[in-house]
């Protein structure tokens, strides 16, 4: 395993304005829509260049219990695509910043039992690679 991943942050109170990465770098938006009465949730993954420009992206179906789950799988969906298809340099950027929180402190315990697996996984999956990154933006 590398270093730790670096954790960029932002004020809630600052407009969420989608910003490219650096030169080199891959930008991976990752988000989830849950809904307590639906027993299906949804997730969404956009990745684009440092110009801004779409390279791939996917929306899937998953069985979630929660929002914060909900996240949780889009962010881990994200890690693994960029692993299998070998990129190095990848900032991931989520808008749930309780999510951010719990990865950062590399603390699965920090929330719902049943997500813990999942929350390991991210932190293995961001540990993998030095060029890895996870930032938060708020919803705008």
């Amino acid at each position: 395993m590398h270093s730790n991943p670096m954790v960029l942050r932002v004020t809630p109170t600052q407009l969420a304005v989608w910003s490219p990465p650096s030169v080199g770098k891959l930008k991976f938006n990752c988000d989830g829509a849950f809904s307590a009465n639906m027993s299906d949730a949804a997730i969404g993954v956009i990745c684009r260049d440092h110009f801004g420009d779409f390279k791939w992206g996917f929306v899937d179906k998953v069985k979630s219990i929660s929002a914060f789950m909900t996240e949780a799988l889009a962010l881990k969906r994200a890690l693994m695509l960029a692993v299998d298809l070998g990129h190095d340099n990848v900032i991931f950027e989520t808008d749930c910043l309780s999510l951010l929180k719990c990865v950062d402190a590399k603390a699965p315990d920090m929330i719902d039992w049943r997500s813990r697996s999942i929350i390991f996984d991210i932190i293995c999956l961001l540990g993998t690679k030095v060029g890895f990154s996870l930032s938060f933006t708020p919803r705008g």
